[in-house]
């Protein structure tokens, strides 16, 4: 249940502004169609609120998302494997972060 809750948060905050998928596990990837700053936060933003209303509505589940992201701009070549990896790094980072 934890996952297909993950899942339909995540396909809600991105929904129309690209593409969503399971990575295996609890792993997601949401490749968008943007690499404005501004645009990426407020999806976030909106992550973060449909995080919070699942919570509400299903308390016992304590939904929590670790994310990262990345732009092709912030890499080398714009090599969709850097920016994947960065984009690892950076949720790795929020996550730990997150803890303290």
């Amino acid at each position: 249940m934890l996952i297909q809750k993950a899942a339909e948060t995540i396909s809600g905050a991105f929904s129309g502004t690209g593409i969503v998928g399971r990575m295996g596990g609890d792993e997601f990837i949401a490749i968008l169609e943007t690499d404005e700053e501004s645009q990426i936060e407020l999806l976030l933003s909106t992550l973060k609120k449909l995080i919070d209303a699942t919570n509400i509505i299903t308390p016992d589940l304590n939904l929590s998302i670790s994310y990262g992201y990345a732009t092709c701009n912030e890499v080398i070549d714009r090599n969709i494997e850097k920016v994947y990896q960065l984009a690892d790094k950076r949720m790795y980072e929020y996550k730990r972060n997150s803890k303290t």
